[in-house]
């Protein structure tokens, strides 16, 4: 398995990861204050666009039609 495979795996997406990644910077004591601010930056657009993601694939799981009875919730 390549690191970026199981990056996508741990994290579900390359976006997942970049949320996750930033928030684990984000927790070091010695973070000089311009880094500190872009990464809290970075973080609110991967999750911005982890959050569209989500939206967007639960509509599409909701309008594609069941392929077999299994599929019905």
């Amino acid at each position: 398995m390549s690191d970026v495979d199981a990056h996508r795996h741990r994290y579900r997406s390359p976006i997942a990861a970049i949320v996750g990644l930033a928030e684990a910077a984000l927790l070091r004591d010695d973070l000089d204050e311009d880094l500190a601010k872009q990464l809290r930056a970075i973080r609110g657009l991967a999750q911005e666009a982890l959050d569209a993601d989500e939206r967007r694939e639960e509509r599409r799981r909701r309008s594609r039609p069941p392929s077999s009875p299994d599929d019905v919730r």
